[in-house]
C-alpha cells in the first residue's frame, strides 16, 4: 500500500520512504499518521515543517568547516569591545542569511540570522538590506554592536551588498540536545517536543517563555502570547514544533554568569501546535 499525498498508514503500519510498512509484532504503537514510534516520541511531527524557510533551500547537510565568512571573529568582537571601538572594524564576507524579518523586542522590529561554518549570528541593524532573503548571501562592514539581556547583535552594517542569492541554508535538527548559544552561536535548529510548563520570569511584554520537554531534555522556548496557535501562558500538554533561531536571555548581564540559552519563536509561522 502506497502512501502519497495527504493519505496516512493505517494501525499496525507505518510510512517507510512513502509506503506503508506493517510495524514489528512487539511493537504496539499505534499512530497513524507518522513514520515515528510515538509510543516513545508522543510529539513525533506528523510531517516534515521548514518554519519560514524555503523548502528548496533548507538543507540538513552543515556548511563546510572552510566557510569562513569572519562571523565567529566579529562574535568575539562583540563581547570583547561591546559596542565597538573607534578604528576597529570586522569584515563580514559572503556571509548566508539563514533567516530574516523575524520579530525581535530589542529595540527594533527585525532579526536577521546570519551563518557560515564557522559561528551563527544575529542582528538588528536598521541597515540590513531591506530587498535581502533567506538565502542570500552578502558582505558588509561593521564596528557597531549592541547588547540586549546579554546577547549581542550587530547594530550597524557599511556598505551591505548581497552577492548571490538561492544558496542552501542549514538547518540542524537537535533531537535531544540541549539548545547550546554560547557554543553554537546563533543557530538556525528544527526542534519538537511537549510544552511542559510556563516559567514566571519576564520574557519582555506580551511575550512568554515556556518551557519545552525534547525527548527528556528540558529547553526554553520564547513566543508572543499574542499567536495563531493560541499558546498561551498556561497552555501545557500540547505538542510543540519550531524552525527558529537560538538565543539567549540574561537579565542581569553584568553579574558575570551567562544567561540561559532559549529558542526565539516570537513570529507566526516559525512553530506550530497540535494536540498529542
Amino acid at each position: 500500500m502506497a502512501c502519497s499525498g495527504g493519505s496516512v498508514c493505517g494501525p499496525g503500519t507505518h510510512d517507510v520512504d512513502g509506503v506503508c510498512t506493517a510495524d514489528d509484532p512487539a511493537d504496539t504503537d499505534t499512530d497513524t499518521d507518522t513514520d515515528t514510534d510515538t509510543d516513545t516520541d508522543p510529539c513525533a511531527p506528523p510531517d516534515t515543517f521548514f518554519g519560514l524557510i524555503p523548502a528548496s533551500l533548507a538543507t540538513a547537510v552543515p556548511y563546510d568547516s572552510g566557510y569562513d565568512a569572519g562571523l565567529e571573529e566579529a562574535w568575539d568582537g562583540m563581547y570583547a569591545y561591546g559596542a565597538g571601538v573607534p578604528g576597529q572594524t570586522w569584515d563580514i564576507v559572503e556571509a548566508t542569511v539563514a533567516m530574516t524579518d523575524v520579530f525581535s523586542s530589542g529595540g527594533s522590529t527585525e532579526r536577521w540570522y546570519l551563518a557560515d561554518g564557522q559561528r551563527p549570528v544575529a542582528g538588528a541593524p536598521w541597515n540590513f538590506p531591506s530587498n535581502a532573503q533567506t538565502g542570500d548571501r552578502i558582505s558588509f562592514t561593521t564596528r557597531s554592536f549592541t547588547q540586549y539581556d546579554g546577547e549581542p547583535l550587530f547594530k550597524q552594517l557599511t556598505d551591505p551588498t548581497i552577492v548571490s542569492s538561492g544558496n542552501p541554508v542549514y538547518v540542524r535538527d537537535v533531537g535531544a540536545e540541549a539548545l547550546d548559544f554560547w557554543g553554537r552561536g546563533a543557530e538556525i535548529v528544527r526542534i519538537h517536543g511537549e510544552i511542559v510548563e510556563t516559567l514566571d520570569h519576564d520574557c519582555f511584554p506580551g511575550y512568554t517563555c515556556h518551557v519545552l520537554d525534547h525527548q527528556g531534555t528540558l529547553d526554553v522556548v520564547r513566543v508572543k502570547d499574542d499567536n495563531t496557535w493560541d499558546l498561551e501562558p498556561g497552555v501545557t500538554g500540547v505538542c510543540f514544533e519550531a524552525v527558529a533561531g537560538v538565543s539567549t536571555y540574561d537579565p542581569e548581564p553584568d553579574d558575570g554568569d551567562i544567561g540561559p540559552s532559549r529558542l526565539e519563536a516570537t513570529t507566526d509561522g516559525l512553530f506550530r501546535i497540535w494536540e498529542k
